[in-house]
């Protein structure tokens, strides 16, 4: 027991990879009599370190000056050693084996143990395993090992034999129980491996380096971009289910109320944004989600040019070009995360397609739906809406054997399901409040360019050509950016021409097809069409409200590097002129210069003009002081709804923050068939409209009064005479205090919508018609709850964590000894 506790502690404090080096070296440490029978002996824990470390097989031939008897070589001396040599080595997933003939005796098999990151070296250290052969050159084969032993001298100590019984039976059978084989398999997986890690260490790094404008951790620094506050207005759900629950589930901060997880512009359910604000909080979190969907992009990059089976340096140059990208950076110029967060998303599931389609298993399934999960979660619509061009170019990976065909289908479905139940808590209330919402629509779809033009995008540096309406645009460059450069359209070029193997051909036109569909869909081309085919009202109304179509532009670029990554292989291995400098009349050569030394420089010029052009638009603004004077001037005690000076959403962040209600925050859709909210207290730059009346006058913004008749709750009589009550709450959470000789009807404006439940002295009440929240109320001194308790919101989490199960499932009934790739 105290051992288990202590392995328990330590695994909590240190962690998986300090944890098992401990006991690796601990094992190699102490003295211990190596154990073995005949010609076979077994290592204990030798797949453990298989799965992570590369290990080296070194046979030293060795005589001994006496027999030995059951694997017992204390006392004897070892003559002279012959030089290590490499001998016949395969490495499996599950198991190792290595054969050699040996000369009769003993043969002293060490395998050492040199892992790049190890936080410490003991000396000498090694495994150690002694085995007996009776016939001249007798192959021996020894498989999954661990057996230590520490010599004294020339000597082998024995002085506790018992410690081996320990340390194999006891702290490698409690630490594989305690760690769970669950761990195993994902280290299975991942697959740590040395160069792996490096590669993928410099694209976070490079990361971290691009965005660090974003980890200034000052709550009054935020990133530029106009929509940047209304973008993360919604994360605040965050933050009030921590402080009220449920209350949470009705985001009453703008425009008279929505319930929060129906709305898909912010991201507000996707996981990363969850983790993030729950522990940093809002302002520091968000920042930190940008700096981590930059990683996920250059990670997801990466992962594509390994699927194509790029070498090193092209796989890290089209990660770091990745993160660089316009389609990254130019969508923050306008400061809209979700954009940024879809983009990632939708990056990161196409190398898993190709990955799932090469191998249809359970555990690639379960990858691709959590993968389509962070697609659907992460908003927006333009993008979930773009990825059908990446599902439709699949069917060129489909396996010309049809008998495959139905496995593919079969995991294919499983993915679909997981992804959809995961998402559950943003698709259930956005389905059921999506035919309540409206946008405005563009049929015409003016922000659009022809195709030819969109692709001009990616080689166009110039910041001001973004601000001006040439070739057919609209002076909003965040619609626009997606610079990446002429080197890597030149490299993609080349990558489209390699034939060889035919299974990276079919991923060489599977990229090129979603290059194409996506810059297509973008030119808003067959947006077009189905506006001529389609009649219903209803749907025409949906297809015109993506009036940004042109957005997802920026799904070509990851296919377009991926390509690029290919042609810089290529480029990389060819054959190049070699020039040989001699030395006056003779044939000396003094040296030999190979033209291949030309090929860092266009590549890394890619990568300083692609970060040089796009760091523009990754960068911070200080909160103004007056927004923050402005906002406390309109804060009190009690609910109302307030107003920002018109079209200013650099207010909406901070007014949120302070549990404000602004009746005209900007949200890109609208409730039909609802009135808009009024304002009972408002800021202006100008004087205020006729009949207001002037509370204070704060730097050059005047915060003034409603006429009579915005109050957020009053009571009208049958005489028509109006009380105003006085409301408290947060969210969901609405408590009404009224005082009225004759009752009447009590109208709180806060929209109407199926989930509310209102009690009047501890009664349940229902509620009248109407767009707001309307109820009958006795007369005298009342007090009236409002809950906003929806199923759907209940349902999509209990969905989700079914998803979560069945994930888990299939991940664990995945057949141990099925082939995984290594990365």
């Amino acid at each position: 027991m105290v051992i288990e506790k202590f392995i328990r502690y330590v695994d909590l404090a240190v962690g998986l990879m300090v944890f098992e080096k401990f006991i690796r070296y601990a094992s190699l440490a102490v003295g211990l009599k190596p154990s073995a029978t005949g010609c076979e002996a077994r290592l204990r824990g030798l797949e453990r370190i298989m799965y992570s470390k590369t290990i080296k097989v070194r046979i030293y031939s060795c005589d001994f000056t006496a027999q030995t008897h059951r694997g017992d070589p204390a006392g004897k001396e070892f003559s002279t050693r012959s030089a290590p040599q490499i001998v016949h080595f395969t490495e499996l997933y599950n198991h190792c084996r290595f054969s050699v003939a040996i000369p009769p005796g003993v043969v002293e098999v060490t395998l050492r143990y040199r892992p790049w990151d190890a936080p410490l070296w003991v000396a000498g250290s090694g495994v150690v395993l002694y085995c007996t052969s009776n016939t001249v050159s007798s192959p021996l084969l020894c498989s999954s090992s661990f057996s230590t032993s520490k010599r004294k001298g020339n000597e082998v100590s024995d002085d506790q034999p018992s410690r081996l019984r320990f340390i194999n039976a006891g702290i490698f059978s409690v630490a594989r129980r305690h760690l769970g084989a669950a761990i195993s398999d994902i280290r299975r997986i991942l697959a740590v491996r040395g160069g792996y890690a490096l590669e993928l260490l410099i694209v976070v790094c490079w990361a971290i380096f691009v965005t660090r404008p974003y980890l200034d951790f000052t709550i009054t620094t935020q990133p530029s971009g106009l929509e940047y506050p209304a973008a993360i207005q919604s994360f605040y759900f965050w933050r009030n289910l921590m402080q009220c629950g449920p209350c949470a589930l009705w985001n009453g901060a703008v425009n008279g109320g929505a319930p929060a997880l129906a709305d898909s512009y912010g991201a507000v359910a996707h996981p990363l944004v969850a983790v993030m604000t729950l522990i940093f909080g809002i302002p520091i979190g968000t920042k930190l989600v940008l700096t981590a969907t930059f990683m996920i992009a250059g990670i997801a990059q990466w992962l594509l040019a390994y699927e194509l089976q790029t070498g090193r340096i092209a796989r890290v140059w089209s990660a770091v070009m990745a993160v660089v990208g316009g389609h990254l950076a130019g969508r923050f110029q306008y400061g809209n995360l979700g954009l940024v967060l879809s983009t990632a998303a939708c990056a990161l599931a196409i190398p898993l397609i190709i990955r799932f389609v090469r191998n249809s298993n359970k555990r690639n399934a379960v990858l691709l739906g959590f993968a389509l999960a962070s697609i659907l979660l992460a908003g927006q619509g333009y993008y979930q809406i773009a990825f059908i061009c990446v599902i439709a170019s699949a069917v060129i990976l489909l396996p010309a054997d049809w008998s495959r065909w139905k496995t593919t289908g079969y995991y294919a479905l499983f993915a679909a399901v997981i992804a959809l139940l995961l998402a559950a808590p943003l698709l259930i209330p956005l389905g059921v409040a999506l035919s309540a919402f409206a946008k405005r629509a563009d049929f015409e779809f003016a922000s659009s360019q022809p195709i030819e033009l969109l692709a001009l995008n990616l080689l166009i540096n110039d910041v001001g050509f973004y601000y001006t309406e040439a070739l057919q645009k609209q002076p909003f460059p965040f619609l626009y950016i997606n610079y990446i450069g002429w080197i890597p359209v030149l490299l993609a070029s080349i990558g489209l021409t390699h034939v060889k193997p035919s299974g990276i051909r079919r991923v060489i036109l599977f990229l090129a097809a979603i290059a194409f569909l996506a810059l297509w869909l973008a030119s808003a081309a067959p947006l077009r069409l189905l506006l001529v085919l389609i009649n219903d009202p209803e749907l025409r109304a949906q297809i015109g409200g993506l009036r940004n179509i042109v957005l997802v532009a920026g799904l070509a670029v990851p296919p377009i590097l991926g390509l690029a990554a290919v042609g810089l292989e290529r480029l990389i291995n060819a054959p190049w002129p070699r020039f040989q400098i001699l030395a006056g009349n003779s044939d000396d050569c003094l040296f030999v210069f190979n033209t291949r030394w030309f090929l860092p420089l266009p590549v890394i010029i890619a990568v300083l003009s692609a970060y040089t052009f796009n760091k523009t638009w990754i960068t911070t603004i200080q909160v103004d002081p007056t927004v923050i004077r402005v906002v406390d001037a309109l804060d009190s005690p009690h609910l109302r709804w307030v107003n920002h000076p018109s079209g200013e959403v650099g207010f909406l962040e901070y007014a949120v923050r302070k549990n404000l209600k602004i009746s005209a925050g900007f949200r890109p859709w609208r409730f039909k068939e609802r009135p808009p909210v009024e304002p009972e207290v408002a800021a202006f730059r100008d004087a205020p409209p006729e009949g207001w009346r002037v509370l204070a006058v704060v730097d050059a913004f005047t915060i003034a009064a409603a006429p009579p008749g915005n109050e957020y709750a009053a009571v009208d009589d049958a005489s028509g005479r109006r009380s105003i009550c006085t409301a408290t709450g947060l969210g969901g959470d609405i408590r009404v205090i009224c005082d009225t000789p004759g009752g009447g009807t009590l109208r709180v404006r806060e929209y109407a919508w199926p989930g509310w439940q209102a009690q009047v002295n501890g009664t349940p009440a229902p509620f009248l018609d109407g767009p707001w929240l309307s109820i009958a109320i006795p007369p005298g001194n009342v007090e009236v709850t409002l809950r906003y308790r929806p199923w759907d919101a209940p349902l999509g989490v209990a969905l989700c964590i079914v998803g979560v199960v069945i994930s888990i499932w299939m991940w664990r009934s995945e057949r141990p000894d099925a082939p995984v790739s290594p990365v």
